[in-house]
């Protein structure tokens, strides 16, 4: 999934952005491509989440814009440490939906099918000790789980 942002000036002035990057910008004799019909077009494609937002003329002579997307869409650092749906989600936002990737996830009820007594907060020690330690060469499995969730009970 990708974001898809078009930022509008009172001016007339328009830019469209990707993720936060600038992609096209116009003024409002549209003498240049027509961001609008692009934000449209781009609009219906599948996972597309698209914001549109207001904003005054910056004041100064020489503003550009990749200062105002800056000033509006300050990026949001992703931790790796976010074991949640939506720090994975947040990970995966720059890249484009059919970027190939590989990988496998587990969940809480994984973690609960070894030791269903974990409290929520040992649920996310045991991912962090699991993360921590991953081998690539080893991966992610039902044996580092178990490990992970020793160590935690060893606390």
């Amino acid at each position: 999934m990708f974001r898809l942002t078009c930022i509008n000036l009172d001016s007339g002035e328009f830019a469209l952005c990707i993720n936060g990057h600038v992609i096209a910008s116009a003024d409002n004799s549209h003498d240049k491509l027509f961001v609008g019909e692009l934000h449209e077009t781009l609009s219906r494609l599948p996972g597309v989440q698209t914001d549109m937002l207001l904003h005054t003329v910056p004041e100064e002579d020489d503003w550009n814009w990749s200062d105002v997307v800056a000033s509006l869409l300050a990026p949001v650092p992703v931790s790796r440490c976010d074991m949640t749906v939506a720090g994975m989600m947040a990970r995966l936002q720059d890249y484009v939906p059919d970027t190939p990737c590989m990988g496998t996830f587990w969940l809480a009820e994984d973690f609960l099918g070894l030791d269903d007594g974990l409290t929520e907060k040992e649920v996310t020690q045991a991912m962090h000790i699991a993360s921590d330690g991953h081998d690539a060469a080893i991966g992610f499995n039902w044996d580092t789980l178990q490990y992970a969730i020793d160590r935690v009970k060893a606390r």
